[in-house]
């Protein structure tokens, strides 16, 4: 039997969520009630717990779909190989697996070049005989060698245009006995031919009709440029005397085999000719005349600027140009009216 008076209950409850409990002690209309409320708590408490089960089972679908599978003999790790690390390396075609030279004189084809190779920006090689005969494709190579060696200069570049192995050209640029040198040699037929030299610092002309062929020294050259008569050096139109054409009137001829620079008096009427024209030589030719009276014809096939020849004003010096045209005749200008 109850023990308690309507409307005063027991009020014991759960521990963890305080739902109101039954007791023996309380009359049915205070415990009814009671256990309506309590059933109510339990199923609120219970449908929260399904909705938040629910929210966590979507976010561990989620980070499911997004988890990277074991792979046999592979382990995790932060550094990972991203695609345009992938991107890069495919760019780099075939270099990305060529092998590297394995020697500084390695000239084995597809290979990668390594700084220094051939001397390129990096230390200069050390060559030997053997070494600058064996160098096969073409190339430049910073090279010193110790002993002057197969192009006789001790250090400078080396180019090389190779065929076939049997056909190869050297020019090396560089010290020969402290005097800086240019030389060249030829592989024909597998065979090396001597180096020779093309210039050192003190060379400035090709020597004429030697018998070596090689440049000569300036002493040299210069013993050979006094030794020439003017009339050889005429012939090139730039240097020598000037040949006066007399100081009267009448016919004057220009001679060119003995010079290209002429200069005369017209004190009377003068016709101008040419003679012993070199034939095909591109002939350059002044004329200085001192005018005083008299007109000037001069020769034949003279070409003017627009075709329009200048007047030539008597007590007045004229300086006339020719150049002889590709097609036959002269071209002519003139700088005229200057005092006497």
């Amino acid at each position: 039997m109850p023990t308690t008076t309507p409307g005063h209950p027991i009020d014991q409850r759960t521990q963890q969520l305080s739902i109101p409990l039954p007791h023996i002690d309380n009359c049915h209309e205070d415990d009814v009630p009671r256990l309506r409320t309590a059933i109510e708590m339990i199923d609120a408490a219970v449908h929260g717990a399904q909705e938040q089960l629910a929210g966590i089972n979507a976010a561990n679908a989620t980070a499911l779909a997004d988890k990277v599978d074991k792979v046999a003999g592979k382990g995790l790790s932060a550094n990972d190989y991203s695609s345009a690390d992938k991107a890069k390396v495919a760019g780099l075609g075939t270099a990305a697996t060529a092998n590297v030279t394995t020697s500084p004189l390695d000239t084995t084809a597809g290979r990668v070049l390594k700084v220094g190779d051939f001397g390129l920006g990096g230390p200069t090689q050390i060559l030997s005989s053997a070494q600058e005969n064996a160098l096969g494709s073409s190339s430049t190579c910073s090279y010193s060698t110790a002993d002057e060696s197969n192009l006789q200069s001790y250090s400078g570049v080396l180019q090389i245009g190779y065929h076939m192995g049997a056909y190869a050209t050297q020019i090396s640029s560089g010290m020969g006995n402290s005097t800086p040198v240019l030389k060249v040699r030829v592989l024909n037929d597998g065979a090396w031919g001597a180096p020779a030299t093309l210039l050192h610092t003190n060379n400035i002309a090709q020597s004429e009709g030697g018998s070596t062929g090689y440049p000569m020294s300036q002493a040299a050259t210069t013993a050979a440029i006094n030794n020439h008569t003017h009339s050889e050096f005429n012939k090139l139109h730039r240097l020598g005397s000037v040949t006066n054409l007399g100081q009267d009137g009448g016919a004057k001829t220009m001679d060119l085999s003995v010079g290209g620079t002429f200069s005369c008096w017209v004190n009377a009427n003068t016709t101008f000719a040419f003679s012993n024209v070199p034939a095909g030589a591109d002939c350059e030719i002044s004329l200085e005349i001192a005018h005083i009276s008299g007109t000037i014809t001069l020769p034949a096939d003279c070409y003017w600027s627009n075709g329009i020849a200048p007047q030539f004003t008597t007590s007045k010096c004229h300086v006339l140009f020719f150049k002889r045209r590709s097609l036959g005749g002269w071209y002519v200008s003139a700088l005229t009216g200057f005092g006497l």
